[in-house]
Order: structure tokens, then sequence, then C-alpha cells
């Protein structure tokens, strides 16, 4: 729990890349743990860095394929990167697990 704080605490303050290194050292020492690997996931997107973002929303929705958090994380990161394709997919997952949801990522993303 330390860790998690910390991690949290460092984003509450804006620390991005310190905020990351405390989410990789959580996933380390709980590598189960589906909110470590979105938080990471997000911290990942807000630091500029899509890619590892994808890979770690990635790893969440592995752990808990109904993470609706991380399955709409995974459509910013997508965004960011242009890749398009991927976003019907991530919608309709959305559209299961929370239409709200769903609907505010097509709105934002899909079709703006």
């Amino acid at each position: 729990c330390a860790w998690h704080c910390l991690a949290v605490a460092c984003e509450m303050q804006h620390l991005v890349p310190e905020a990351i290194d405390v989410y990789r050292k959580v996933t380390e020492l709980t590598p189960e743990d589906p909110w470590a690997w979105r938080r990471l996931g997000d911290a990942l997107q807000t630091g500029g860095e899509p890619t590892e973002s994808i890979a770690a929303l990635r790893k969440a929705i592995e752990l808990k394929r109904d993470y609706v958090e991380a399955w709409y994380g995974l459509g910013t990161a997508h965004a960011a990167l242009g890749n398009r394709t991927q976003f019907m997919d991530i919608y309709e997952a959305l559209r299961m697990l929370h239409s709200a949801l769903a609907d505010e990522f097509f709105e934002d993303f899909v079709f703006p």
C-alpha cells in the first residue's frame, strides 16, 4: 500500500516521471493487480508514452476483462497514436460494459 500511496501522491503533485517509476515498482511487487497496471498506463499516457501506455493497459485488461477505465485509457492511447483501426473494437467493448462512457468515447474519438 505504501508504494500505491507514493505513486498517487506523485501524480497529485504532477510529478509524472516519478509516478511512472513508482507505478513500475508497484507492478513489479503486485503483477496481478489490474489497478496498478491501469494507473501505470495512465501515467505513461500523461508522460507522452502512448505505446508503452497501450502495453500496460492491455495487461490491466488481461487481468480484468471488464475494467472500463482501462478500456477507455486504451482508447485514448490509440487516439494519441492515430490508430483509428482500433477505435471500433474499443468502442464495442466499452458499449458492452458502460454505454454512457462508450458514447463519450465515440463522440470524443471515433466521430468527433
